[in-house]
């Protein structure tokens, strides 16, 4: 601070600011990668390659850190603002993707609304072979209520108590992944629903 008399006073202060959401997310996890993160990012690296998903969460970081988390997968992200524009992008090409990460709270329509209406969208006539098609999944003793009904569908939710995972179960989704986002869980998650045999060696 510098003050001079009857002419007032002077504040000087450093702000330090990220510049994208690799940044944030090395701010969370401390500055630049540590040797464990570089092996963490050579097993995961094209595994998910050919697979496709629709990342649903009306703020534009929390897309942006699932995009850089999983970029070493070379997985096919597209993403949506709220869950109108989800339920839009589903309709238009239902069999386009491989499973849906789910936020929950969002303006204007909440991911539980937009989880009902794209099961009903799977249940018309017409979608069959949606259902169909996605019936390869490596635990089959699941219960009912956990196993896929159509294209998974994941909940992103920082609320984890059990009456919240069974809301998600009820409005038709598959299961849930924690708020803030950890990779190994996503990973652990698409492993869980995807037929991913051919990829066991690259991960172990």
């Amino acid at each position: 601070m510098q003050s001079d008399p009857g002419k007032g006073s002077k504040f000087i202060f450093t702000v330090q600011m990220a510049h994208n959401a690799q940044d944030r997310q090395n701010e969370c996890h401390g500055a630049g990668k540590s040797q464990t993160e570089k092996a963490q990012h050579a097993n995961i690296a094209g595994i998910f390659e050919g697979r496709r998903i629709l990342l649903v969460d009306d703020v534009e970081i929390n897309r942006e850190i699932v995009q850089s988390l999983l970029e070493p997968t070379q997985l096919k992200i597209d993403c949506a603002e709220n869950g109108v524009q989800a339920i839009q992008m589903f309709k238009n090409s239902p069999n386009k993707y491989d499973m849906i990460f789910m936020d929950i709270q969002m303006p204007g329509m909440d991911g539980y609304e937009a989880t009902r209406r794209i099961r009903a969208i799977e249940a018309e006539p017409h979608s069959a072979s949606i259902v169909s098609s996605f019936t390869k999944y490596k635990n089959k003793s699941a219960r009912l209520s956990e196993r896929p009904k159509g294209v998974p569908i994941i909940a992103m939710t920082a609320n984890t108590f059990r009456e919240d995972v069974e809301k998600c179960l009820e409005a038709g989704m598959n299961g849930h992944v924690g708020k803030p986002i950890v990779l190994q869980e996503v990973i652990d998650k698409l492993h869980y629903y995807w037929d991913t045999q051919d990829v066991k060696a690259k991960s172990a």
